[in-house]
């Protein structure tokens, strides 16, 4: 970025254009007409839902076939997005979309029972009314919970834990040795959500240097350390509905 800069400068350029295939999820496109627009959201969709399947019953023919399938809509959504004349930076997200394979999913199959996250844009949002994508993916998937800037969540973690989290570490150890625990719970608030990661800052702290005080949470972290998000009444009780690692048999009928 900084030679990047500096060629601008020694140039005296104040815009470029470059030539790239760029990510939906951080830059937003623009394109001369509604029907271009249309037809690169729709492409983005197609290849949305279709990349990443894992059949359990295919053979190689159709392994084959399906993998030059989930390429030709690669190809034809970089195509559409050369149309776009412009890209720019997007403003902040929405809320992120935590939700769990189905363990018998037959067509995701090297996703079963693991937990995923969607992070929907304000832009993206608007795009699609506030619906996420991964529901047309996964349609027997569940939603685990809908998060959003200062939504709380409880976490649950083990001192003996090699791999806590670097920024909350010394706490877990902290509130341990205090409750005389192996085990304790932390709160926190969404600080904010960016890329794949969700940063969590625990409640009682206001400020804190850059994110070093804080869980930037990776979906799978989530799962791990049992993240719930929880309420609090208007009473301050705080309302935690417990942790449900087990596949919901009622959500699994209502999908069928």
């Amino acid at each position: 970025l900084n030679e990047f800069k500096s060629y601008c400068d020694f140039n005296n350029k104040k815009k470029i254009r470059v030539k790239s295939n760029a990510d939906i999820s951080t830059y937003i496109p623009v394109f001369r007409s509604k029907q271009e627009k249309d037809e690169y959201y729709k492409s983005y969709e197609n290849w949305y839902i279709f990349k990443d399947r894992s059949p359990l019953t295919e053979n190689k023919q159709e392994k084959e076939i399906r993998k030059q399938k989930e390429a030709n809509l690669l190809l034809d959504l970089q195509n559409k997005a050369k149309k776009a004349y412009k890209w720019f930076v997007g403003g902040n997200n929405f809320c992120a979309e935590i939700y769990q394979i189905n363990p018998n999913d037959k067509v995701y199959t090297k996703d079963q029972g693991i937990w995923k996250t969607e992070i929907i844009s304000n832009y993206m949002a608007t795009l699609y009314k506030g619906e996420a994508l991964w529901k047309k993916k996964y349609p027997k998937a569940r939603r685990i919970m809908n998060l959003k800037i200062n939504d709380m969540v409880i976490g649950e973690f083990r001192q003996d834990d090699i791999n806590l989290p670097k920024g909350i570490k010394d706490l877990v150890i902290a509130k341990c040795i205090k409750q005389h625990s192996d085990t304790t719970s932390i709160l926190f608030r969404v600080k904010k959500m960016t890329g794949s990661s969700i940063y969590l800052r625990p409640d009682f702290i206001t400020t804190e240097k850059a994110d070093e005080k804080s869980w930037i949470a990776s979906v799978s972290s989530l799962q791990k350390y049992k993240a719930r998000k929880v309420y609090v009444s208007p009473a301050g009780e705080l309302k935690d509905p417990g942790f449900n690692d087990k596949w919901s048999k009622q959500n699994d009928t209502e999908h069928n």
